[in-house]
């Protein structure tokens, strides 16, 4: 298979599972960087609650987005779709990778020792969906709102002033 074909589907497998507390017993792993978690349940979940230091990763731009992690780190991804995890984790294989799936609440990650985070935090993939703060969406409308006006105002004035470069010509002609 080509190490860049990320189109192959495969089967659900099961030895790619691994439980958060089982990723805990890794020891140090996780604080020594050799084990890296990416999370990718998708923007909006990963900036309600993370695992803290986790990477949000998407599927869309992996081989790209995976260049900037280590080539020796293992990726633990964190899932509430183990399906579509291993997808992605065939996909990480294929690029060469090690990475395992965890498909454990982010309960359990906390029981197991984890911290949790919330925030967009440390994002390599762009994520594709999207989170609306209403007071931002109002402040973004305004600010809008101010400008077109504004654009309207100077259309205005370079109309009125027979001095601009446009003006000159239509008077020179007529």
């Amino acid at each position: 298979a080509n190490p860049g074909d990320l189109t192959a589907v495969p089967t659900q497998n099961s030895d790619r599972s691994i439980g958060a507390a089982a990723l805990r017993k890794l020891g140090t792993a996780c604080e020594d960087g050799s084990v890296l978690v990416a999370d990718i349940r998708g923007g909006v979940a990963h900036r309600r609650r993370h695992v803290e230091g986790a990477v949000m990763l998407g599927r869309a731009n992996l081989a790209d987005d995976v260049q900037e992690l280590p080539p020796d780190v293992l990726i633990a991804l964190h899932t509430d779709e183990p399906v579509f995890a291993d997808l992605m984790a065939a996909d990480l294989e294929r690029l060469g990778r090690r990475c395992r799936v965890v498909a454990d609440p982010l309960d359990a990650w906390e029981a197991a020792g984890f911290r949790l985070a919330t925030g967009p935090g440390r994002m390599l993939s762009e994520p594709h969906d999207a989170v609306y703060d209403l007071e931002e969406l109002e402040i973004h409308l305004r600010d809008s709102h101010e400008y077109i006006l504004w654009r309207e105002n100077l259309y205005e004035m370079i109309d009125d002033d027979p001095a601009t470069p446009y003006m000159q010509s239509e008077l020179a002609s007529g």
